[in-house]
């Protein structure tokens, strides 16, 4: 795909936030109009006193209370439908994120702004938007815009992946198999990077394989499985690994061909690379841009609300 249509999708949620603000004006002038009290037709009525007034049928007292007593009690005004464009809606908060997604990359007119986009991340992200949660963990784990922090990177991961999000699973298997930000629990991240790699994120495959073929006892038939799968889906560490350990296929993964991670690294180029241990500083580099080719594209991420 050429982005085109990304592209027009994007810039139509970031015109929906000028929309929501004139509707926001309507609203308000419509309030100001039902706000001002209707006039009461009875005590507005002249008072018609002795021998005025003759033409008219005469209205006694007693008259005018029966027929208040007879009125019928006033409808209830039915109360509308939530607008899902209006604020507060599902396009409102539709909008917020892709403003912050604008902000994040300096898209569509936008200035790069991190903390203008983690200050939208965050008004979606607490209205449950899932890609939106995602992406706040994201900036908190790197500290642009907001103040590094493993615990709310943390946060954020974990709402988004038990919301179904892929790329938070990930994130926080890696977290979780770390250390960072919370107890290291390499099970409970065996546990997400399956999730994850069951749906063909490629680095959950390749680091359930490590964790796989590093547990007790070790699991080296699941574990080629999976490096298998990450290797096919195109992610060079796992093509590496495979063409270092000469895996044909149908041969199980040895147990003693992967390397613990340590717990310290801090992002996942430097995790990968030390899992392969025989790339320099130069080579993670490019391990890095490789990562982010394989990756999904955020658009892509952004439907799986």
């Amino acid at each position: 795909s050429d982005g085109s249509g990304d592209a027009a999708s994007f810039q139509g949620k970031v015109e929906a936030l000028r929309r929501l603000r004139e509707r926001r004006r309507a609203r308000e002038k419509a309030a100001e109009r039902e706000a001002v009290p209707l006039e009461d037709p009875i005590a507005a009525s002249p008072v018609v006193g002795p021998g005025e007034g003759r033409s008219q049928p005469e209205v006694h007292v007693e008259a005018k209370a029966g027929l208040i007593g007879s009125q019928a009690p006033p409808r209830a005004t039915p109360q509308a439908k939530p607008d899902p464009g209006g604020p507060g809606g599902e396009g409102e908060t539709d909008a917020l994120f892709c403003a912050g997604h604008c902000h994040e990359r300096g898209l569509h007119g936008c200035s790069e702004d991190f903390a203008m986009a983690a200050e939208c991340y965050e008004l979606a992200a607490e209205r449950g938007h899932v890609a939106a949660q995602w992406r706040l963990g994201e900036l908190y784990e790197r500290g642009h815009g907001v103040e590094q922090s493993d615990a709310e990177a943390v946060k954020w991961y974990r709402l988004a992946a038990e919301a179904g999000n892929t790329q938070a699973q990930a994130a926080l298997a890696l977290f979780l198999e770390d250390g960072r930000g919370l107890d290291r629990d390499c099970e409970e991240a065996l546990r997400w990077h399956l999730v994850a790699a069951e749906k063909g994120h490629a680095v959950s495959q390749y680091c359930a394989a490590n964790l796989l073929v590093s547990s007790d006892p070790p699991d080296t038939e699941q574990a080629g499985l999976w490096l298998r799968r990450s290797a096919e889906a195109g992610f060079q560490p796992a093509q590496r690994a495979l063409a270092r350990v000469g895996l044909a296929p149908g041969q199980q993964l040895e147990a003693e061909e992967t390397v613990e991670t340590d717990g310290s690294l801090v992002d996942l180029a430097a995790r990968v690379a030390h899992h392969l241990g025989d790339l320099d500083d130069g080579d993670a580099e490019d391990l890095l841009d490789d990562l982010l080719t394989d990756l999904p594209l955020l658009l892509d991420d952004a439907d799986q609300r």
